[in-house]
């Protein structure tokens, strides 16, 4: 049945009410607009009182602050969401420590280094690989104190430097009791025993006219025979095993001479073939006809001009007539004349030998204590051709070129034959020398080309042990890896800032440059 339309009456009585219902409608919708209205025009002061004003386009999680990040922060690695804390010092009986040389034996033993557990495992194994041993700082002795400068600590020593069991005292003429050392209970004072030795030896062997420049002294002592050969202008290298009763090697360095821990004994020294110009062996016990006369062979390695075996056995053995002293230093060396080194030829040779000239006259506006004998001992950790040592040589210090061991570019041979001193050595273990034996420590490359093998803070706390304290750093490396150095050095607690090269700020390398004798920030 179809609706009826409704009557007009019927419509015009239910309009009032409609019309009312609107009303109020309309009315409340306004009092909302006039609510929003008010919450988004509240004065800025009002809203001052509690947060900061946000600008249009920020938002409530961008908007607040970000504290600075701090400053060559640690470097935390995968693992460490907190910076690593600094390196704590060792027991007090490692004042001396010398790691790999344990008497009594007199060779070279280092442990393996087990390697790190793998990062972030989400499941560790049951039976992981044990950690590597804690690193610790070696602390030096209670009472030691800085070397004099060159050259007055060439004759003297101080004796809580060094690792020597107390000396009885001696009794004068007159029976009163005087210091062991000259009077002097501070000092070990060294005299000239040997200069009538020297002035004999002279007779036979021409020290003078520059023939003679890099010697070998094994058993040395306290390095009185390499200390008076530097009146002729011979630099000696000394060496010695470590000793309980007698540190040699301890005592030549604290005298400022050239010295390492080293034997005659089943294994080769590691020196290559050709590399001294003189050999000195007196009272050094040295068993010279045992394992089938190897150690003679050794000795005669080493002697000037002289080759010993079959060519295909001692690759080095080939080379020319090397100039006089100093012209050497900046000849170019036999190996490299003859082409015996491949990757060196002689025009990146004298390049080279500019550029570390170069390198060497920047490194002065930072370290200012080259030339007054405070900086005596010197090591360039990778040293190349010698550069870096040739061009110190106008400075009155004596340079220790350590090449690495496995190195694909080894031109140690050209070091000495340049006139200049080195050995080889693996970084990720410890050097063959004692601790804070060297004043200046130089390191071009070396953690990059390590950076795969061992890390970063097991390099720098073998720097730390054999640099003495109030000691200077020098590391050249790219950008990023200065970076992650200077973030470890500063475990150490070393006065160290990261600097540009001489080539300013576009070269993609850095500088990271250590002067402990300058006291740390807030302490």
């Amino acid at each position: 049945m179809p609706l009826s339309e409704p009557s007009a009456p019927a419509v015009l009585a239910a309009l009032p009410r409609a019309l009312s219902l609107a009303a109020a409608a309309v009315a409340a919708a306004t009092a909302s607009l006039l609510l929003i209205s008010a919450v988004f025009s509240t004065p800025h002061h009002a809203a001052s009182s509690s947060s900061p004003q946000l600008p249009p386009s920020a938002s409530a999680s961008t908007a607040a602050p970000l504290a600075p990040a701090p400053a060559h922060a640690p470097d935390s690695g995968p693992g460490h969401p907190h910076p690593l804390p600094p390196v704590p010092p060792c027991p007090p009986n490692a004042t001396h420590d010398v790691p790999c040389h344990e008497p009594p034996s007199r060779e070279r033993h280092c442990p393996p280094r087990p390697p790190p557990p793998p990062p972030l495992l989400p499941h560790p194994p049951k039976d992981p690989p044990p950690h590597p041993p804690p690193h610790c700082r070696v602390p030096p002795p209670p009472r030691y104190r800085p070397p004099p400068p060159w050259p007055a600590r060439r004759d003297r020593a101080r004796y809580a430097n060094v690792d020597l069991p107390p000396l009885p005292p001696v009794k004068a003429a007159d029976g009163q009791q005087q210091d062991p050392v000259h009077g002097r209970g501070e000092w070990l004072l060294f005299t000239d025993g040997v200069q009538g030795y020297v002035e004999r030896l002279e007779r036979v062997v021409p020290l003078r006219d520059g023939v003679v420049h890099t010697a070998l002294d094994i058993g040395c002592g306290v390095a009185s025979f390499g200390d008076y050969l530097l009146n002729y202008g011979v630099l000696t290298m000394s060496i010695a095993p470590r000793d309980r009763f007698e540190p040699q090697v301890q005592l030549a360095l604290e005298r400022g001479l050239p010295a390492m821990i080293g034997a005659l004994v089943a294994h080769r020294l590691p020196y290559p073939s050709r590399s001294f110009d003189m050999v000195h062996c007196a009272d050094c016990r040295v068993p010279w006809t045992a394992h089938g006369m190897r150690i003679f062979r050794q000795y005669n390695l080493a002697k000037y001009n002289f080759c010993y075996g079959a060519a295909e056995t001692f690759n080095g053995c080939a080379g020319g007539a090397m100039k006089k002293w100093p012209k050497r230093l900046g000849a170019v060396p036999p190996r490299i004349a003859s082409g015996e080194i491949e990757w060196l030829s002689i025009q990146r040779y004298r390049y080279d030998t500019l550029v570390w000239e170069k390198r060497v006259n920047f490194y002065l506006t930072y370290l200012n204590f080259l030339s007054n004998g405070t900086y005596r001992n010197v090591m360039d950790m990778s040293a190349g051709s010698g550069g870096f040592a040739a061009a110190m040589s106008k400075h009155p210090v004596w340079v220790m070129n350590v090449v690495p061991a496995n190195t694909t570019e080894n031109a140690l041979g050209v070091i000495y034959e340049r006139g200049l001193i080195g050995t080889y050595t693996d970084w990720c273990e410890a050097f063959s020398t004692y601790p804070r034996t060297y004043d200046l420590i130089h390191g071009n490359g070396i953690f990059s080309s390590h950076i795969h093998k061992c890390g970063i803070i097991d390099i720098l706390v073998e720097m730390d042990r054999i640099l003495r304290p109030g000691g200077a750093v020098i590391v050249r490396d790219r950008a990023d890896v200065v970076l992650r150095v200077k973030k470890d050095a500063d475990r150490l607690r070393w006065h160290s800032r990261v600097v540009d090269t001489e080539n300013g700020p576009l070269d993609p390398e850095k500088l990271l440059i250590v002067d402990n004798s300058l006291p740390l920030p807030g302490s």
